[in-house]
C-alpha cells in the first residue's frame, strides 16, 4: 500500500530573471520534507543562480521528455555535481528521473549548469536534514570470531528519527538471491546518516513507495544501516522494492554512492561481505551457485541488479568484483560451517619475505578472471625472469595446487592450471631472490 501525502502548498513562488519566469508551481508536502517545483531556461545562458522558497539537502530532476541528464550539473562550494541517470525510479512513472545528489548543507539557493537548448525541467527537492546525534564512526564493523554474525548496524528508530514512519502491512518472503544495489547518488557526501534519510523521503514521498526500497544500506565508511523497516518480522526477511517489481525471494542491499565513476572502499565491501556471509549461513545459502528467479533463470545467489533488469546498477566497479566477492563469502562460511582443510602432503612453503613496492609494478597476471582454459599468464621482463626462483599456486584454504607445465616466452610465462579446478578465489605466489609476493586470481 503506498503512503498518501497531502499537497498543501501550491505555486508558492515564481522568481524571475529578465520578466522571464524561472522557478513556478513550487508544491511541498505536508511535513515540509519533500517539494516539486517547474523550473523554465530563460536565455541562452547555460547556468542559473536563484533562490528557491525551499530549503534542500538533496536534489534529482525529473522529465518526461528529457531522457539523459548527462550534462545537468549542481554546483555546492567548490564541486561541480553531475547528475546521472536514476536506474531506481518507478517504472510505472511518466517521468525519467536522473540520480539524486546529496549536499553536505542545507541550502535554499540553486546553482545549476544546464545544457543548450533546454526549455524546461522538474524539480525534486528533499530535505533530509539530520540534526541526530549518531556517532557513524562508533558503528564500524568489528573483528569477530565468527564471520558470519551480522555487523553492527543502525536501526530506523536511530536514523528515521523525526521523520514520518511507514504504516503499511509487511510482506516477507525467503530469502534465495541477495541482490547488490549501489544508490547512484552523488560520491560528495559525508553525512551518511543524512544520505539514508535523503533517500527515504525520495521512496516514499516521490516514488509513492510505502518504505525505502532496500533491506539494508551500506556508507563509504563501512557503517551499516537497516533500512526498509519490518516490524515484529526479519530484517533480512521484509519484502522490499529493489528489484524491477520482481522482489519476491529476494534481499536488497545498497551501497551509498556512484561506481560506475569510482571504486567502492575496502570499508564498504568488508561490511558487504560480512553482512552476505550473516545471510548465507543463517539461511544456508549456496552463495556461488544460481537460484532461478522470474527475471532471470540463472540469477547469482550473490547477483548484481543488472543481472534481472535494464541496467548499469550496481555500477561496474563493484559488478566486476562480485566474483571475488562470492568466493570470499563461501569461503567465510564454510569457516562458520567448521569445515576443515584437508590435510595433504605439503610443498615446499613460500618463505615470507620483505616485498620490493617496485616488484609489485612490474609484475601483472591475466586473465582474470579465468575462463575455461585454465591458463594463467605471467607477464616478466628478462630481468626478472633472472632472479626468478619459483610459482606457487594456492587455493582460499591455502591448499597447494600444482600446476601441469610452464611455457616460457620472452616476456610471459604460462601457467597451465589442472582443468579440475573448481571455481573461486586462488593466489599465484611469486618468489624472487630475496622476496616474495602474491596476486589474487579467479576461477569462474
Amino acid at each position: 500500500m503506498k503512503s498518501i501525502f497531502i499537497v498543501i502548498a501550491f505555486c508558492i513562488t515564481s522568481l524571475t530573471v529578465n520578466g522571464q519566469n524561472i522557478i513556478s508551481n513550487l508544491r511541498t508536502d505536508a511535513n515540509e520534507r519533500h517539494a516539486n517545483a517547474i523550473l523554465s531556461f530563460a536565455g541562452a545562458g547555460q547556468r542559473i543562480q536563484q533562490n528557491i522558497n525551499f530549503e534542500f539537502t538533496a536534489i534529482a530532476v525529473k522529465s518526461k521528455m528529457i531522457q539523459d541528464f548527462s550534462d545537468f550539473a549542481i554546483i555546492s562550494k567548490e564541486d561541480t555535481l553531475y547528475f546521472t541517470n536514476d536506474t531506481h525510479s518507478p517504472e510505472s512513472s511518466d517521468y525519467n528521473y536522473s540520480s539524486l545528489i546529496h549536499l553536505n548543507i542545507e541550502t535554499s539557493k540553486l546553482n545549476m549548469l544546464y545544457p543548450v537548448g533546454t526549455e524546461e525541467i522538474e524539480l525534486v527537492l528533499i530535505n533530509g536534514i539530520n540534526d541526530l546525534d549518531i556517532d557513524q564512526n562508533e558503528r564500524r564493523i568489528e573483528e569477530k570470531i565468527n564471520n558470519c554474525e551480522l555487523p553492527n548496524l543502525i536501526p530506523q528508530s536511530e536514523w528515521r528519527s523525526g521523520l514520518n514512519p511507514p504504516n503499511y502491512s509487511r510482506s516477507f518472503t525467503t530469502t534465495r538471491n541477495m541482490i547488490v544495489h549501489h544508490s547512484a547518488g552523488s560520491n560528495n557526501a559525508t553525512n551518511y546518516t543524512q544520505v539514508v534519510r535523503d533517500i527515504y523521503i525520495l521512496h516514499t514521498q516521490e516514488n509513492g513507495w510505502s518504505d525505502i526500497g532496500y533491506n539494508y544500506l551500506v556508507a563509504p565508511n563501512g557503517v551499516l544501516y537497516a533500512g526498509r523497516d519490518p516490524a515484529e518480522g526479519e530484517q533480512g526477511e521484509v519484502m522490499g522494492a529493489h528489484f524491477c517489481g520482481s522482489n519476491g525471494g529476494t534481499m536488497g542491499v545498497c551501497l551509498m554512492g556512484n561506481y560506475d565513476l569510482k571504486d567502492a572502499t575496502e570499508a564498504t565491501y568488508a561490511t558487504l561481505k560480512q553482512l552476505l556471509s550473516w545471510k548465507g549461513f543463517t539461511d544456508e545459502l549456496s552463495v556461488q551457485s544460481q537460484n532461478p528467479h522470474p527475471l532471470n533463470n540463472n540469477l547469482g545467489v550473490i547477483a548484481g541488479h543488472r543481472d534481472g533488469c535494464s541496467t548499469q546498477c550496481p555500477g561496474n566497479y563493484v559488478y566486476a568484483r562480485l566474483t571475488e566477492i562470492r568466493a570470499e563469502v563461501a569461503e567465510s562460511i564454510a569457516i562458520c560451517n567448521g569445515e576443515e582443510e584437508e590435510e595433504e602432503e605439503e610443498d615446499e612453503p613460500v618463505v615470507e619475505l620483505p616485498i620490493e613496492e617496485d616488484s609489485l609494478q612490474r609484475f601483472a597476471i591475466y586473465p582474470n578472471p579465468i575462463g575455461a582454459n585454465f591458463e594463467l599468464n605471467v607477464v616478466i621482463d628478462q630481468e626478472d625472469r633472472k632472479t626468478l626462483k619459483n610459482l606457487y599456486v594456492f587455493d582460499a584454504y591455502g591448499r597447494s595446487i600444482k600446476w601441469e607445465r610452464l611455457q616460457y616466452q620472452s616476456n610471459q610465462i604460462t601457467l597451465y592450471l589442472p582443468k579440475t579446478l573448481k571455481t573461486g578465489m586462488y593466489f599465484l605466489y611469486v618468489v624472487r631472490e630475496g622476496t616474495t609476493f602474491h596476486r589474487k586470481f579467479v576461477v569462474q
